[in-house]
């Protein structure tokens, strides 16, 4: 079982939405995933990578981000 009780699919998962995530938060969380070493793209989608992790990301103009792990 994943967190909330969910099931974790072994080749992905569902993707996770998060509203009102402005271009500041977004650049924050990208720095903070970057200093744990985390390969993330630039832009507002692509790829992000490592410590294990791999996972498709993209937030659009209505400050949505999904996150779908690999």
């Amino acid at each position: 079982m994943g967190m909330g009780g969910r099931k974790l699919d072994t080749e992905g998962c569902q993707g996770i939405r998060f509203r009102n995530v402005t271009p500041d938060v977004f650049s924050c969380l990208k720095k903070k995933l970057q200093a744990y070493g985390i390969k993330v793209q630039p832009g507002n989608s692509g790829m992000l990578e490592g410590n294990g992790i791999v996972a498709h990301f993209s937030l659009d103009r209505g400050n949505n981000l999904l996150i779908v792990v690999k």
